[in-house]
């Protein structure tokens, strides 16, 4: 890592890197192994399709990068190929055979990283109409991806097919904090200040096992009580939930006993051993390690790391997924330490 940006804060004096170089760098890395010439960001761990979410986080990288004629590019292609009919949402899958949209069904995380990546965008490059763009999607989200229950203002995971007679289903890790707090910044007599509050009650909550971390998948029962581990789906912390810990750290929402619980765990196994996912009712361990991304979340998400740990880059991970928490990593760590 580039030398560039003293921060004190951690256990020591840590150098992070500054914004300019290490993060174009890394950009330039992710946009030459994920991104297509006409702005389709490709998934190449699932049958090289696109999403949402891989959309939001070119749009994200890009203006991080400051690279416009490429956030262009990549908004371009979302909105030519996955625009919704009749709302600002999106569809959030794309597969390279034809017909190459075969579910409109959204994903929030994706919806919620695209308004992000606008709004930023908006402000850095002085562009009313991006500022415009996102509050519409922030707007849908908030009229049509939320709900209540007796104890929270949840968000959905997508508009169709998780909320049931007696409980919401809902992934933790579509919490995007930072990303939520700019929704509330453009809306603070909304809902969006209530849905931030109400996750991180839910996730300090929504804890299982031996190591007291949130899974991929929870159910939150509609009248009240605690939640619990979702049906059809196994009950781990895995490659959703891993972008947890990188989110609520990047929000400033990340505090104990939750911290204090990801550190035990990061040290159970050491950072080149983490694994792909954990059991959170037997405690079982994947029989491999994770990539080189989930060692960038533990390293951010835990200043005591920076500064004994460089973070991994983009061209060691060999897939899509891995890739983009690491490129998440680095800017995370860049405006953490501001």
């Amino acid at each position: 890592m580039a030398a560039g940006l003293a921060v004190s804060g951690a256990s020591s004096l840590i150098t992070l890197p500054a914004q300019g170089a290490d993060i174009a760098d890394e950009w330039r890395g992710f946009r030459h192994r994920y991104v297509s010439d006409d702005g389709r960001v490709i998934d190449t761990g699932n049958g090289n399709i696109s999403h949402s979410e891989g959309q939001g986080y070119g749009m994200l990288f890009a203006q991080s990068a400051g690279d416009r004629s490429n956030f262009d590019l990549i908004w371009g292609w979302t909105r030519a190929n996955l625009t919704r009919e009749n709302d600002s949402l999106h569809a959030w899958k794309w597969q390279p055979a034809a017909p190459h949209v075969t579910d409109t069904n959204t994903a929030t995380d994706g919806d919620l990283l695209i308004a992000w990546a606008l709004s930023r965008a908006g402000l850095s490059w002085s562009e009313p109409d991006y500022t415009r763009q996102a509050r519409m999607i922030f707007d849908a989200l908030s009229q049509r991806a939320t709900q209540s229950t007796a104890e929270y203002k949840l968000l959905l995971p997508g508009l169709h097919g998780f909320t049931h007679a007696h409980r919401t289903v809902v992934n933790p890790s579509y919490y995007i904090f930072p990303a939520l707090k700019a929704a509330a910044a453009q809306a603070p007599t909304g809902i969006w200040p209530t849905v931030l509050r109400d996750g991180v009650r839910l996730i300090e909550r929504g804890v299982f096992g031996k190591y007291n971390l949130p899974p991929d998948w929870l159910a939150v029962p509609i009248a009240g009580g605690a939640p619990r581990l979702a049906k059809n789906w196994p009950p781990r912390f895995s490659y959703d939930a891993i972008r947890i810990p990188l989110y609520m750290a990047w929000g400033g929402v990340l505090a104990d006993p939750l911290r204090a619980a990801l550190d035990r765990f990061w040290g159970v196994w050491g950072l080149q051993a983490l694994p792909g996912w954990v059991d959170l009712t037997t405690g079982e361990r994947s029989s491999y390690n994770a990539p080189p991304g989930f060692q960038a979340v533990a390293i951010v998400s835990d200043p005591d790391r920076w500064g004994q740990h460089p973070l991994p880059g983009v061209r060691e991970s060999g897939d899509y997924y891995s890739a983009a928490l690491t490129l998440l990593a680095h800017i995370a760590a860049t405006e953490i330490a501001r």
